[in-house]
C-alpha cells in the first residue's frame, strides 16, 4: 500500500506532494500514474487568483492511503464532488464515511481539518474539485450579509460538510469538462456550482459545519438507512421501517437523521422523488401526469404544487 500525505493548499503544491509521495509524472498543470502504480491522472486550470478546478479520472493497481494533515490556520478550503460508483472511505475523527456517486457525493473541507480515507484498487475514481483560497472565498462566495456563516468561515475552527448531488449539481457537472471546454465557460460553470453549494449551505445551521460529536455506529446506521432510500426512491417507506432498520426507536432515528443530513426523514425522501421527477421531465419522454403517477402522486394538481414548492417552477413549464 502506498501512503500520500499533505496539507490542503493550492493544487500546485498538491501535484508537488504526490511526485515525493507516490510513483506519477507531472507535466505543467497535470500528472499521470506510472503504469505500475495505475493509469489516468489529473488536470488543473487557474480559473482567477485564489481559485483552482481540477479534474482526477484514475484507476490504482494499488492501494492508496490519503491522509489530510492539519495547518493552524483556514488559508485554503476545498470542495471535491465525488463521481464514481466507486466506495471510498473516509475516517474523520471517530466517524467513518462512505462516499459514492449515489451516497455522500460532496464534500467541503478547510485546511485545519484532519482527516484520512483510502482509495481502492481496480476501480475508477472520478472527480471535480474546487480549490479556493480565504481571500478569494470571502469576497466572492460568502456573503457579507449572513454574518453566521462569515463568521465559521473566518475563524481556524476545522470546517467539514457534506451534501448530496441533485439535478443541479449534475447539470452543471456534465457541462464543466476541461476537455470540451474553454477557460470562461469552465469559470461560468464553476462559480454556478459554487453558487448552488452555498446557498444549500446558507439555508443549514453553522453548528452543522463542525458537528462531530455524532458516535460513529449510529452515522453508520444512519448511511445504511439513507443509502435504503436512494437505492429505493420510487418506494413508500415508512417511519416505523427505516427506525427499525436504524435499530433506534422512533424519536431517536428522527432526531439523529435530521441531525446529520439537516431535513426530516419525509422531507428527504420527498427531495429525492422531486429530483427524479425533473430528471424524467427533462428527458421529454414522459408526460406531466406519467412523471407524477411515476414517483407516487395520483392526483396532478398536488403534484405540481409539490413540484413547484421544491423546484419554482411547475412542472408544464419544464416541457416547455
Amino acid at each position: 500500500m502506498f501512503s500520500l500525505k499533505y496539507q490542503i493548499s493550492n493544487p500546485e503544491s498538491w501535484h508537488q506532494e504526490m511526485a515525493k509521495q507516490i510513483p506519477i509524472e507531472t507535466s505543467g498543470n497535470s500528472f499521470l500514474l506510472q503504469n505500475s502504480f495505475g493509469s489516468g491522472g489529473g488536470q488543473f486550470v487557474a480559473l482567477q487568483p485564489g481559485l483552482w478546478i481540477e479534474q482526477l479520472d484514475l484507476t490504482l493497481k494499488e492501494q492508496l492511503s490519503v491522509e489530510i494533515l492539519p495547518k493552524q490556520h483556514n488559508d485554503y478550503f476545498s470542495v471535491t464532488f465525488w463521481l464514481t460508483n466507486a466506495q471510498v472511505k473516509q475516517q474523520l475523527q471517530e466517524r467513518e464515511l462512505q462516499f459514492k456517486y449515489d451516497n455522500v457525493s460532496i464534500v467541503l473541507v478547510s485546511s485545519t481539518i484532519h482527516t484520512a480515507y483510502n482509495l481502492p484498487i481496480n476501480e475508477e475514481i472520478k472527480t471535480f474539485m474546487i480549490w479556493m483560497s480565504k481571500e478569494w472565498m470571502l469576497e466572492n462566495v460568502v456573503s457579507t450579509k449572513n454574518a453566521g456563516l462569515r463568521q465559521v468561515f473566518e475563524r481556524d475552527a476545522p470546517i467539514y460538510y457534506t451534501e448530496s448531488l441533485d439535478y443541479k449539481f449534475k447539470y452543471l457537472l456534465d457541462k464543466t469538462d476541461f476537455t470540451h471546454s474553454e477557460k470562461l465557460p469552465l469559470l461560468i460553470n464553476t462559480l454556478q456550482l459554487l453558487n448552488c453549494f452555498f446557498r444549500n449551505l446558507e439555508q443549514h445551521s453553522c453548528a452543522n459545519l463542525a458537528s462531530l460529536h455524532l458516535h460513529n455506529s449510529d452515522l453508520k446506521k444512519l448511511m445504511i438507512v439513507r443509502e435504503y432510500i436512494n437505492a429505493n426512491p420510487l418506494k413508500e417507506i415508512s417511519l416505523e421501517f427505516m427506525s427499525t432498520m436504524a435499530g433506534m426507536s422512533l424519536s431517536k432515528f428522527k432526531r439523529l437523521f435530521k441531525e446529520v443530513f439537516r431535513t426530516t426523514p419525509y422531507k428527504y425522501c420527498l427531495k429525492i422523488k422531486l429530483e427524479i421527477a425533473m430528471e424524467l421531465l427533462q428527458t421529454n419522454k414522459y408526460s406531466v401526469s406519467e412523471v407524477g403517477f411515476l414517483i407516487g402522486y395520483s392526483n396532478l394538481s398536488q403534484f405540481s404544487k409539490a413540484f413547484k414548492n421544491y423546484h419554482g417552477l411547475l412542472p408544464s413549464e419544464v416541457k416547455s
